[in-house]
């Protein structure tokens, strides 16, 4: 399985824009998984 390479800031500038999860998911061709994998890496990263 390929690994996405996702812009950690991009993806905060959405969630503070009020960027949907399903438009994000979309946005970044991530499934919900890899959406909740995400969030799991940026709360980590904190």
């Amino acid at each position: 399985m390929n690994k996405k390479v996702v812009d950690a800031k991009k993806v905060l500038e959405s969630i503070r824009g009020g960027l949907s999860d399903t438009a994000r998911m979309e946005t970044y061709g991530l499934s919900s998984r890899g959406l909740q994998s995400l969030f799991q890496k940026l709360v980590s990263a904190l």
